[in-house]
């Protein structure tokens, strides 16, 4: 065998009394066709599964992303500090953020606003946020 494992003395389709060598136009397309490995889905990366949606000309229902986890986060308040003023920052030292007391907090999912809510208290223990407005785009106009 050479280095590409095949034998140098099969006849790799071609009739050993043949002098005719085959041409590309004489292989049936199906046979020229490479396939690619199959991946799993969730070893894409989001962008690139996200393009592999968006070239399908199939609709997937929207129950098909339930399972897709996304990040969410609540954003009390934001404060700007000069370098100095962060290191010297100590436990028990308060920093005070750019909101009033009972304004509503931002809900982020993956880095984007998505809504604002009022922090409450759940089962006297946890904090949660009561979504008081969505944020309007394209998507959310469209009933649900």
């Amino acid at each position: 065998m050479d280095d590409d494992g095949i034998d140098p003395g099969s006849d790799r389709g071609i009739d050993p009394g043949s002098e005719q060598v085959p041409t590309a136009g004489d292989v049936a397309p199906s046979a020229v066709a490479v396939a690619e490995p199959l991946r799993d889905a969730g070893s894409q990366a989001p962008a690139d599964l996200a393009a592999d949606l968006a070239d399908s000309s199939a609709r997937l229902p929207i129950e098909a992303l339930g399972q897709v986890e996304l990040k969410v986060e609540v954003v009390l308040g934001r404060a700007r500090l000069r370098l100095q003023e962060l290191l010297d920052v100590r436990p028990g030292q308060s920093v005070e953020l750019d909101r009033a007391r009972n304004s509503p907090v931002d809900v982020l999912v993956n880095g984007t606003l998505f809504a604002r809510g009022d922090i409450v208290v759940i089962d006297d223990t946890n904090l949660g946020v009561r979504v008081s407005e969505v944020i309007g785009n394209d998507f959310t106009k469209e009933p649900r």
